[in-house]
């Protein structure tokens, strides 16, 4: 049996926020931001690199937004969680599917993350990462 402590990937992937060839994508964009718009490029179609480039960033900028009120290291983008789930073959679903063993330190980690964040969580707006087979489906 296979096991990985998921709050450490997720903190290690959180680091990584564009892929290599986001990354050569984004570079392309901040060395010709002013060729960026320039219609020329685009009425002959030279400007998708750069069109690619402005969108990885504004990707970026948004992540960055929803996350700059937070302890960054310790919240993580829906896309994160996606990428983690497909690597591991795990299922992210609300916590009223689940039937699996339930960690003890569970309620105060909840009550600690609702005083941090002034948020309320609840059935209807809590997930939990877990394999196939913990969730009633």
């Amino acid at each position: 049996m296979l096991t990985i402590n998921l709050e450490k990937r997720l903190i290690k992937q959180n680091k990584k926020l564009v892929t290599p060839k986001e990354l050569l994508f984004l570079n392309e964009y901040d060395k010709f931001t002013t060729l960026a718009e320039n219609d020329v490029l685009k009425r002959v179609g030279l400007n998708k690199t750069l069109v690619q480039g402005k969108n990885i960033k504004l990707k970026i900028d948004g992540k960055l937004k929803e996350t700059k009120d937070f302890n960054q290291e310790r919240v993580f983008h829906i896309s994160q969680i996606r990428s983690i789930c497909m690597k591991y073959y795990l299922r992210f679903l609300p916590v009223t599917r689940y039937n699996g063993i339930i960690d003890d330190k569970l309620p105060t980690k909840i009550t600690n993350f609702e005083i941090a964040y002034n948020l309320k969580c609840d059935q209807n707006n809590l997930m939990i990462i877990a394999p196939m087979e913990s969730f009633d489906l």
